[in-house]
């Protein structure tokens, strides 16, 4: 997909009044696939209607497919074939067409774990918050632990987000509030001329509900509002979720998630 159509995306006619009738979508799923080339550094691949993205570590959350298209039903067989080559627990989310490959998971003993807001949001101009910083190198560690804690992910996990590197990689930042320490992180990969897509957003249990996510987020919205970037993509956690929908970053589509039972269980 060209990078122009995420902006023509972006400026007036994604939302469609926000009632949930979006062209392009397709376009915004692909690019959210192209974005996990920050932690998937096993296997990864990403193509018009389906992507799958695996860093290999202990986690399903970070070894994970999506399957959106038409071709979805003919597909899933490699995607699960990749997943079980790797030996790790995995997800599999299905959207628009792609959930005609329902069926299919099903025969395999996968079952239904979740269903997902995926989101758009439009940056808007605001304050930067002098507490929040790009990370550099000797940050990664902290921001590994603080993600890892939130989320009750093993460490390895973790650091296939914040691993070593990260902070000088092209089109990828990342983000963290200090209070002294670090207290809340996050990391933005770009994607075309014009998107980004939200990744590893954290606060560290022991901080949370004093709105250092809402501040980081604030100040990402308006550094990004102000260096000519107009749209971004998440896909929410409970409260992710929220904290996006009070910036007025409406639901796109909601994502299936399957995954084996005891994979869920932690077996």
């Amino acid at each position: 997909m060209a990078p122009d159509a995420y902006s023509s995306l972006a400026r007036g006619t994604l939302l469609a009044d926000r009632i949930g009738r979006i062209p392009g979508v397709a376009a915004l799923r692909t690019a959210y696939g192209k974005s996990t080339s920050v932690w998937a550094a096993h296997d990864h691949e990403v193509a018009d209607t389906w992507w799958i993205a695996l860093s290999g570590t202990v986690s399903p959350d970070y070894n994970s497919a999506l399957l959106h298209g038409p071709d979805a039903p003919d597909r899933v067989d490699d995607v699960l074939r990749r997943i079980k080559e790797t030996g790790r627990p995995a997800t599999v989310a299905l959207a628009g067409a792609g959930l005609a490959a329902a069926g299919r998971l099903q025969d395999e003993g996968w079952v239904l774990a979740a269903a997902l807001p995926f989101m758009y949001g439009e940056p808007r101009p605001g304050a930067a918050d002098e507490r929040v910083r790009l990370l550099q190198e000797d940050d990664l560690a902290a921001a590994t632990a603080v993600l890892a804690r939130t989320f009750h992910v093993p460490e390895q996990s973790a650091a296939a987000c914040y691993h070593p590197g990260l902070s000088g990689e092209d089109g990828i930042l990342a983000w963290g509030l200090f209070d002294p320490e670090l207290v809340s992180c996050g990391i933005d990969v770009q994607v075309g001329d014009d998107l980004y897509v939200g990744w590893a957003l954290a606060t560290d249990p022991a901080h949370q509900g004093r709105g250092y996510g809402a501040r980081l987020v604030g100040h990402v919205d308006h550094w990004y509002y102000h260096h000519g970037r107009r749209s971004s993509l998440h896909v929410g956690s409970t409260a992710g979720a929220r904290l996006y929908a009070a910036r007025q970053h409406p639901v796109v589509e909601h994502w299936q998630h399957w995954s084996r039972p005891r994979w869920l269980l932690g077996a």
